[in-house]
């Protein structure tokens, strides 16, 4: 009886060990809670940081979508494009973010993506609003890819004699 009740307590120290949550990790789910309550405190920069860790360590899809929001509404459009290219490449697109991406993509100075992308999304959206917005951008894009920039121009410093109280 003694032997079977020391067997028994040996097996239920070893299984208490093999499902002990490591001491020195914050878990994703904790992660994921500090992120959230980051954002309800108006917290963008902190809750971003959880967000992305969180991403790092679970890679789970549907935090891209935060996180590439997260950078296009702090105006870091380099991230936001780079999250949302990886959004759109793991197809984990739950809400349409075409919009977002595009103007970030025309925001980086490639037209040429950004007016593919808008004249795509113009063409299925069946939001009015979101419609008349991307038209507009769509305009800005083309006119901004046609746009030629002036390459002779050239800068030099006038002297203290301009703008000054005899002037």
């Amino acid at each position: 009886m003694m032997r079977k009740y020391g067997i028994c307590l040996l097996l239920l120290a070893i299984c208490s060990f093999t499902n002990a949550q490591p001491l020195n990790q914050v878990t994703v789910p904790v992660m994921i809670e500090t992120a959230e309550r980051a954002m309800a405190n108006y917290n963008y920069y902190k809750a971003l940081e959880w967000y992305e860790k969180a991403y790092n360590s679970s890679e789970d899809a549907s935090l891209l979508v935060k996180i590439a929001d997260l950078h296009y509404a702090l105006r870091d459009v380099e991230n936001a494009e780079k999250y949302y290219a990886k959004l759109f490449q793991e197809g984990a697109v739950a809400v349409d973010r075409r919009f977002e991406n595009a103007r970030a993509r025309k925001m980086n100075g490639k037209y040429a993506e950004a007016i593919e992308q808008l004249e795509g999304f113009v063409a299925t959206t069946l939001d009015p609003r979101l419609k008349t917005l991307a038209t507009a951008e769509l305009a800005g894009a083309k006119y901004a890819q046609a746009a030629v920039a002036e390459e002779r121009l050239t800068i030099s410093n006038a002297g203290s004699t301009i703008n000054s109280k005899s002037s």
